[in-house]
Formats: structure tokens, sequence, C-alpha cells
């Protein structure tokens, strides 16, 4: 019952310990432990999570004191009196639990590393020699300014005054880890990811999510990017990051991702047509919609920057990005036409109904995915476009000989008056399982929408009970 006891001791510890460390801001000492060529970070807010978790109420009071009664009969009262008061506030172990974790990734570094940053040494030595005293860990070993153990043959824990850093290596790749982690100290400033990528890592750090995390689509594997390339007929830039940040609340969960690059240019071209969102639409997005994407656009602006692009129409026609676009909502036939006569998308985008539709655009564009249809592998989906429609008429719109090419009298079905059915709409093959090819596509006072249900259809506008609006 004894061994029990220990061993049950110890896992207790590892627990606490790995609670301790990636408890999740202004810049501290140990993020310039991080290097330039980062691809990857996660951070864990454990202190949004326990309070989400409510694991300090009142009413789960008993745990605490379930996991101290099995402590309290293996270890010593001194060691059991600091545990005491790690369980009852982290910050006790002397980790800094205000500030994030990361964990972390990059080509330079052979292995997985977290770093953290250091509250009080005195504190953090006195919790690993109770991890000592239960076979937890190896001594700490005291080396010039740097304390360092090895925890269950696994990691290698190595601190200084500021920073604690955790590597995760067998038990015979222990030296080449106390090799990278010296390496991460004594990393020069100019070398950490805080100055080589300033503006990515700054928009990372606001992120105040359960859970954040960076990736460059740098790490992207070869085979993900040549299936992306290839469905979107694009060159995916390996220079954008994804940052994102996911919140829990209440039973439900909330992504929120944005795209982040060092090279200003690379979105300059876009912000002309980008506006600040309104959230103005998030009313017809019930509370439990699945996922939830949101865009501010200009839409006078846009039409001036299309007219620009296609000022040498052969050029614009040719560029992959064009062609991605024509083909999915035309289809092969509309953008084999536009190569053999590039004045008909001049022509076309200069009819004064797309000019007049497109100059709308003015505010959100919001596009929720809800419950799975009957077949799951395709969602049911509402696409809404903030719009000036007063004087826009999808009538005239859709009889422009054009989209016509590709959409047959007898699937285009007027349901009233700028209210359509389209039927059996061709998009490229990589698109064709996951989006239905009937779309209802129509006009209501302030706003376009698009969806591939008949319910969302008839019940647009509506009032929902419990939608988007205020959710995290």
């Amino acid at each position: 019952m004894k061994v029990f006891i220990n061993k049950l001791a110890q896992y207790t510890l590892l627990v606490l310990l790995s609670i301790v460390i990636t408890s999740c801001s202004d810049t501290k000492k140990f993020m310039y432990s991080i290097p330039a060529d980062t691809d990857q970070i996660y951070a864990i807010n454990i202190n949004n999570i326990s309070e989400k978790s409510g694991i300090h109420k009142k009413k789960n009071k008993d745990i605490k004191n379930q996991i101290l009664e099995v402590l309290k009969k293996d270890i010593n009262s001194d060691d059991y009196k600091q545990i005491e008061k790690i369980i009852n506030n982290p910050s006790k172990s002397g980790i800094d639990t205000k500030t994030p974790v990361y964990f972390f990734n990059a080509p330079s570094i052979p292995y997985n590393t977290i770093a953290a940053n250091l509250k009080s040494s005195k504190q953090l030595k006195r919790f690993f020699k109770i991890l000592e005293n239960q076979g937890v860990c190896e001594p700490l070993i005291n080396e010039d300014k740097y304390n360092y153990t090895v925890i269950g043959n696994h990691w290698f824990v190595i601190f200084d005054k500021n920073t604690v850093i955790a590597i995760e290596a067998t038990s015979n790749k222990i030296e080449a880890a106390k090799k990278q982690a010296i390496s991460l100290f004594t990393l020069p400033k100019e070398e950490s990811i805080v100055q080589k990528q300033a503006n990515t890592f700054k928009e990372f750090r606001k992120n105040t999510g359960d859970f954040i995390f960076f990736y460059s689509l740098n790490h992207l594997k070869n085979s993900y990017k040549r299936q992306i390339e290839s469905a979107f007929d694009i060159k995916l830039d390996t220079d954008i990051t994804l940052l994102g940040s996911l919140n829990m609340n209440k039973g439900e969960t909330a992504l929120s991702v944005k795209f982040q690059s060092e090279k200003e240019d690379l979105f300059a071209n876009k912000q002309i047509y980008l506006k600040k969102l309104s959230g103005s639409l998030l009313e017809f997005f019930p509370s439990n919609t699945i996922a939830l994407i949101n865009l501010g656009i200009n839409g006078k602006n846009l039409y001036k920057d299309i007219l620009n692009n296609t000022e040498n129409t052969k050029d614009f026609i040719q560029q992959k990005e064009t062609r991605a676009i024509i083909e999915t909502i035309y289809g092969n036939k509309t953008y084999s036409e536009f190569l053999k006569n590039p004045e008909l998308l001049r022509n076309w985008i200069e009819d004064k109904n797309v000019k007049k539709f497109i100059e709308g655009i003015n505010g959100d564009i919001s596009i929720g995915a809800f419950t799975m249809g009957v077949d799951k592998a395709k969602p049911n989906f509402l696409a809404l476009i903030e719009a000036n429609t007063k004087g826009v008429n999808l009538d005239s719109l859709l009889s422009n000989e054009v989209p016509l090419n590709t959409i047959k009298n007898e699937d285009l079905i007027k349901l009233k008056e700028n209210e359509y059915l389209l039927r059996n709409i061709k998009f490229r093959k990589a698109f064709s399982q996951y989006l239905s090819s009937d779309l209802f596509v129509g006009i209501k006072k302030g706003f376009i929408y698009v969806t591939n249900n008949e319910l969302i259809y008839k019940d647009l506008g509506n009032k929902i009970d419990k939608t988007m609006k205020g959710e995290p």
C-alpha cells in the first residue's frame, strides 16, 4: 500500500509541475530565448482555464483536500506545507503564472522547447527539492549561473534568475538538450523572434484566448502545400503566419484566426478595400454557428482596384488568382471564353449593373456554417454581404450574357423579385465535394444573401433568440 501511495504522490506532483509550468503582456526576458526562425508557438492561459473550470470555487474545495490528503501520507511536514501553498497559489512555485508560457519549435533547434518567466529562483529550487525527495527528478545541479535537472528521464529543465527552459529529450540526448538550452539563454537579442519578427510577434502577444497559437506557413508540409496550391491554383506565400486564439465559454468554443506577415507590402494593396468590421450581420447567425468568418469591404475602392488591375486585361486573366476566382464561380467554360476574348471580361466588369453591385458593397461580409446536412461532408451555410441594395437589380445582373454562359435557363429559377435558386452550379473539383450545387441567392433590405439550404432561405430575417452578437 505504501508503494502505491508513493507512486500516486509522484504522479500528483508531476501533474502539479505541468500545471505550474504551463500557466499563461509585456516582453519578458525569456521571450528573447525564442529564435527568430521559430515557425510554431503554442501558449496556454492556465489562469483563464482554471477560472472557467471553477477549480478555485468553494464547491471544488473537496478535490483540493483529497489531493493534499494523498500527498500528506508520503511527504514530510515542511514539504507538505510548501505543496499546500503551491496548490492554493501556483505562483509560489517560483514560476510567474501571470505571463505566458510558450511551447515552440524552430528549424534551428532539434528539440521541442518550453520557455517561461521566472518569478523566484529560490522558490523553484525548493519545489525541485520536493520533487527530488519523491524520486520525480534528479538532484538539482548548479553550474556557473544556471541550475538544471532531469525530470523522469524525459525532460531537461534549466533556469537562471529570470528564465526557465524545459526541453523534451530522451535520456541519451540530455547533453544535446543542455547545449541547446545554453544556446537559447545566450541568444543575441537581434537573433530572437522579438526583434526579427517584431510585428508578427507583437500581434501574437495581443491574443488573450485560453489557447493561442502562431503558425508559419513555412512549416506547412510540402504535401499540404501542393494540395492547397492545386485546389486554388495559386502559389502559397510562406512569409504569411497564422495567428489565432481559442476561447471556451459555457460549453461553446470560439476560434479566431488572422493572417500576419513581416513583409509590409504583402497586404498593402489589399488595405484600400478593407474596412473595419461593424458586427451588424451577427444578429442573423444563431449562437450555435459552428464556424464564422467576418470581413469588412469598401466596395467603391474594390471596384476601382479591379478596374486598375484589368487595364491590361489579358495579363490580368492569365494571373493564377484571377483564373481561380473565375473558374470557382463560373467554371472552366467561362474562363476559356475570357481567355479567347479578353475584352469580354472588361466589358462585363464595366457593365453598369456589375459596377453598381460591387460599389454597393459597403460593410461586413459574414459567412457562417451551421449544422451538417443529410450529406455530412457538405455543411449548411449562409453568406451575407452588407450593401446599399437600393437600385441593385439582381434580375438585370443575372441576365447579363456572360454569367448565363454557364447557367442554363432551366437551372435559373426566379423565386421572387431579386431572389433566385441557382441549380447545378459547377464548382472546381476541389470544392465540389464540400459545396452544394444548388444555391439560393437574393437581396434583402441592407444586404445580399447566399445559402445552400431552403430552410435558412425561408427563415432569413426572422428573429433569432440567441445570436452570435456579443459572443467571443
